[in-house]
C-alpha cells in the first residue's frame, strides 16, 4: 500500500502535520486520522485511518458520506461502501478513501 500510495510516504514534518488530521471524540482505545491525499497527488483524495486497540468491538461515526474500504478489520476488502458508522473488530485496523 505505501508503494502504491504516496499519502503514506511524506517526507517532511510539514507536510505530515498540515495534511494528517487526528480524529477526536473517540471510545477510549481508538486512535483515528485522516490523510489529505490530494495534496501529496494520491489517486485517494482522502484517506481514514483508524486503529482499534482493545479487545472490545467499537463503533465509529464517519464523518463524510460514501467511504471506499481499503481494508476492513485487518483484512483487505472489496467494494464495500461505509456510509454513516464502521465497526472496528478488537485489535484491529481499517483504512477507508475517497
Amino acid at each position: 500500500m505505501r508503494k502504491e500510495h504516496p499519502a503514506f510516504r511524506m517526507t517532511t514534518t510539514g507536510q505530515i502535520a498540515t495534511n494528517l488530521k487526528f480524529i477526536d471524540n473517540l471510545p477510549g482505545g481508538v486512535v483515528a486520522y485522516t490523510i489529505n491525499g490530494a495534496a501529496v497527488n494520491d489517486k485517494w483524495k482522502r484517506i481514514q485511518v483508524c486503529f482499534n486497540g482493545t479487545d472490545e468491538v467499537k463503533k465509529l461515526p464517519v464523518e463524510f458520506k460514501n467511504w471506499q474500504v481499503a481494508i476492513l478489520n485487518n483484512k483487505t476488502a472489496g467494494n464495500e461502501d461505509v456510509v454513516n458508522t464502521l465497526t472496528l473488530q478488537p485489535y484491529s485496523c481499517s483504512i477507508l478513501y475517497q
